[in-house]
């Protein structure tokens, strides 16, 4: 669900979302990159469209195919949010051997398995990976205007593939989820603004004061009174000072629902 209702980026990302679900490769409009975008109770999870990357096999078996989609997990007002990522499926011919770490920029992530491996064969054997691996909000903003290189490695690295990811696909992404996240803080600020207390009336407010005038007695005395007398006023209460005549004579001018909230005042004193 979307908040930013006046947001006309965010809405055009979400009716692309909803426009089709066709893969995308290194040759599509990266504008239409936004396949669902979610508002959680700490973030906003944006997940992109399936995407086939470019690839370059730097050693052992040659790619057949592959796909993936960037999930962004991005935090609502500084709070903590789970970590993005990048899920993928990867098919090749069968070597028995298997990508284990994903590396970028320096890091070396570990691959964390969506769905056990298939295989299948025909005139050859292929086998095929599900999984995914982290990235956090740092590097997907460098990716955003860099793009993003990484590269599989099997556990010996007899296979080492390269896959690029075009900047604008995740800039669509990353924004999308940005403002969603601005759109929900606004919001939540503007509720805020809008819940202001009610001011006290006048009443309250010179009762409050002359109570906290009169001395422990005549505070005894008065709330004794008040509450004996919170719908109709009877029998004066038999005191001659000044707080007392002024928290007298407020008391008396209050509405029912103004004693009523005075004596729920008094209560918590």
């Amino acid at each position: 669900m979307v908040l930013i209702k006046n947001n006309k980026w965010v809405l055009a990302s979400l009716a692309m979302a909803l426009g089709g679900c066709s893969t995308l490769d290194s040759s599509s409009d990266f504008s239409n990159s936004v396949a669902n975008v979610d508002t959680r109770l700490t973030h906003i999870q944006v997940t992109g469209r399936d995407f086939q990357p470019d690839f370059i096999a730097k050693s052992g078996s040659n790619i057949l195919k592959s796909s993936l989609s960037l999930t962004d997990n991005y935090p609502i007002d500084k709070t903590s949010a789970p970590t993005s990522y990048i899920e993928m499926e990867v098919s090749y011919f069968q070597n028995y051997d298997e990508y284990k770490t994903a590396t970028y920029n320096g890091l070396v992530q570990n691959l964390t398995r969506t769905k056990p491996s298939s295989s299948s064969c025909n005139e050859h054997c292929t086998a095929t990976q599900y999984f995914r691996f982290p990235i956090d909000q740092e590097q997907i903003e460098i990716a955003s205007s860099e793009g993003l290189s990484f590269e599989l490695t099997s556990t010996n690295k007899g296979m080492r593939t390269q896959f690029d990811i075009p900047a604008a696909y995740i800039e669509t992404i990353h924004k999308t989820a940005e403002l969603n996240a601005r759109g929900v803080v606004s919001s939540v600020d503007n509720q805020a603004a809008n819940s202001k207390p009610e001011p006290k009336a006048k009443s309250n407010e010179m009762l409050e004061y002359w109570y906290n005038e009169a001395n422990p007695e005549d505070q005894n005395a008065f709330t004794d009174w008040a509450f004996k007398n919170r719908t109709e006023i009877g029998a004066k209460l038999d005191l001659s000072n000044k707080p007392v005549e002024m928290m007298t004579y407020w008391y008396e001018k209050a509405s029912l629902e103004e004693r009523k909230k005075f004596l729920t005042w008094l209560l918590d004193q």
